[in-house]
């Protein structure tokens, strides 16, 4: 019988699989415990650099979004790998006006920085990043699915409007 993997072997972040075994244990939870923000982030316009500097470059781009995400953490939060180009950041215990906090920190810690994405380190690049925040408890966030759910819906309201903001799920 094999071990489930932890992290994602590129970035370091924990896997997809770990943060839904988090959510799992955080709806399960009671008390002040049962409280938490899922803060997803998608990286904008990750394609056309894979398809212009190759997929090595947006490798790096990946690994330098996700140590940069690491160092404005807390020590409890939970950093995932999301999707192909995204991250899920779970804060356990945290506020809905603390998760749109660190979520604008997030953004702005991206898109002020550039980012050197070839093996040369030579070329800087500037990226942003879209940014969806869900609340838990809410009165429409039933399960960890309506949580995942109402947070990739945030996520899409940002890139819809033009990417590089944070948006909110609705808390009703």
């Amino acid at each position: 019988m094999s071990t489930p993997q932890l992290t994602d072997e590129l970035t370091g972040a924990f896997t997809r699989s770990f943060l839904d075994d988090a959510l799992t244990k955080l709806f399960a939870a009671s008390g002040i415990a049962r409280r938490g923000v899922l803060i997803l982030l998608d990286i904008d316009k990750f394609a056309a650099l894979n398809e212009e500097k190759g997929r090595s470059s947006g490798d790096l781009l990946l690994t330098a979004v996700r140590e940069r995400i690491g160092r404005i953490v807390g020590v409890d939060d939970i950093v995932a790998r999301y999707g192909a180009d995204a991250f899920g950041v779970l804060c356990s215990g945290a506020t809905a006006d603390y998760g749109a906090a660190l979520a604008q920190r997030f953004r702005a810690r991206v898109a002020d920085i550039p980012f050197e994405i070839t093996q040369q380190r030579r070329d800087s690049y500037f990226f942003t990043v879209s940014v969806g925040v869900a609340s838990f408890p809410a009165v429409s966030i039933l399960s960890p699915g309506h949580l995942c759910a109402a947070a990739e819906q945030a996520l899409a309201r940002a890139k819809s409007e033009g990417g590089n903001r944070v948006r909110a799920a609705a808390s009703a």
